[in-house]
């Protein structure tokens, strides 16, 4: 372990400290050093915070996410797209849940290539983190993705879909109001609804 302090400006040995407490043996350890280098906000806490995204605790995984987030697109995008590419899907589908919350929308075209050929938990967080980014060429994706196996997925593209708000999604989500889901069915319903109000407000404004 190496010697906080000696020669470190104060911010540096702070981040590391944290850091290091990303490999404590307690998940709360973890998971406060995962808030506090958000807060901390160096640049240098990236790669550990994006490691962190594969904790066997889902708070830790969280936290993670969200410090990496609060760094903002310059500092944390490109880790975020890397982990994207891990071997584990946890660590996949926390980097997904944390480019949502960051809302850049250069993840938009990487985001929907993953919402096939990927585990059910990842493909949902995948349809979750696109609604949050709201860009419109996410549509067809979730279109496609209101018509998935599990009804997770199916629930996160029509909540996907109501955020975003793209008149030409009705007619799918229409389709779903009688999914064997009931999840699905209200998720549907209240996308639709969002839909509509939106346009209508988009005809007032003229």
């Amino acid at each position: 372990m190496p010697i906080l302090g000696k020669g470190q400006p104060k911010k540096a040995q702070e981040i590391e400290r944290l850091t290091l407490s990303l490999e404590d043996n307690e998940a709360r350890t973890r998971w406060e050093a995962a808030e506090a280098l958000g807060r901390v906000a160096g640049a240098k806490a990236g790669p550990a915070l994006a490691k962190a995204l594969g904790d066997g605790h889902p708070f830790v995984r969280w936290k993670a996410g969200e410090a990496l987030a609060r760094l903002g697109a310059r500092r944390a995008l490109g880790v975020l797209l890397e982990a994207l590419e891990s071997d584990d899907p946890l660590r996949r589908a926390s980097a997904a849940d944390a480019l949502g919350q960051l809302g850049d929308k250069r993840a938009v075209d990487p985001l929907c290539r993953m919402l096939t050929g990927e585990s059910e938990w990842v493909r949902w967080s995948v349809a979750e983190a696109l609604g949050r980014v709201g860009d419109r060429r996410a549509v067809p994706y979730l279109i496609q993705a209101l018509g998935d196996e599990a009804a997770w997925v199916r629930r996160g593209a029509a909540e996907a879909l109501g955020k975003i708000g793209d008149p030409q999604a009705a007619s799918s989500l229409a389709a779903r109001l009688d999914d064997e889901s009931a999840l699905v069915r209200r998720s549907a319903a209240r996308a639709i609804d969002r839909i509509k109000r939106r346009h209508w407000a988009r005809l007032g404004r003229r």
